[in-house]
């Protein structure tokens, strides 16, 4: 084992699980491997994710259905690139490497979508091989990029908002409605949906959406609650119940919502 060497994983954060039993893996031969659930978010959070990348002697990058559509993997891939890093593409999902970006495609791919003996001593192998060589430093440091946003900060942020439109319940809806065709997506747009739904001022018509929206999702039908009425019917006292949607997403993710 290698103690002067440091890996950084970059993965989508749904593939998790599975990237864990590959950074330890890659432990077996590498001292310090890193992954960004180390450390909390925000803009230093970030900087220290593209300080990591800059002075890491190995940059993975895990390639799976979710990873190949996050923009923080993007990022993190092009900046490692434009470190000139030491990047292994791992892929970890049956995917078509040839839809890949370009430079993606010229760096030797292992394939992991199994986890088999095999398939380690080639993540192995492919380490030491790439670790054994001092990679040279750019010449002229490029500027570091922006940190990305998620996919439904503008929604969440409209979501805080005192009152929330008709037309601006519409654009939320539209927007977590198609995130959830997106596994990497679908739960947090569960989430806000729910919130959406679950607000004093929704529309009947957007609690609806929201009820028939995550029945075609998880395969049952979910009873939109009853709209709430006019708000000066509100503000009785009466402690507000749980809404239809509210008490089956609690069931469908264990009470975490």
């Amino acid at each position: 084992m290698s103690s002067d060497l440091r890996v950084f994983i970059s993965y989508a954060r749904v593939d998790s699980d599975r990237v864990s039993q590959l950074a330890a893996d890659i432990g077996r031969v590498v001292d310090d491997v890193w992954l960004d659930a180390r450390v909390a978010g925000g803009q230093q959070w970030w900087a220290r994710i593209l300080d990591e990348i800059k002075t890491c002697s190995l940059f993975v990058l895990v390639l799976s259905a979710n990873s190949v559509r996050s923009d923080w993997c993007r990022i993190e891939a092009d900046w490692a690139r434009s470190n000139a890093r030491p990047i292994l593409p791992v892929l970890i999902d049956d995917i078509d490497v040839a839809s890949l970006p370009r430079w993606w495609r010229g760096h030797q791919v292992v394939d992991c979508t199994e986890r088999t003996v095999e398939a380690m001593l080639d993540v192995f192998e492919a380490v030491q091989q790439l670790t054994r060589a001092e990679s040279p430093r750019p010449v002229h440091p490029p500027d570091p990029p922006a940190m990305p946003t998620g996919p439904f900060d503008h929604e969440r942020e409209r979501l805080g908002q005192e009152e929330l439109s008709s037309a601006d319940q519409l654009r939320v809806l539209a927007v977590l409605r198609d995130g959830l065709d997106y596994e990497g997506q679908r739960q947090e747009a569960a989430e806000l949906l729910e919130r959406l739904a679950d607000r004093n001022d929704v529309t009947k018509a957007v609690h609806e959406a929201v009820g028939a929206a995550l029945g075609r999702t998880f395969g049952r039908e979910v009873a939109a609650p009853p709209a709430p009425g006019p708000v000066s019917q509100r503000g009785s006292g009466t402690p507000k119940q749980p809404s239809g949607l509210m008490r089956y997403l609690s069931n469908r993710y264990g009470g975490g919502l």
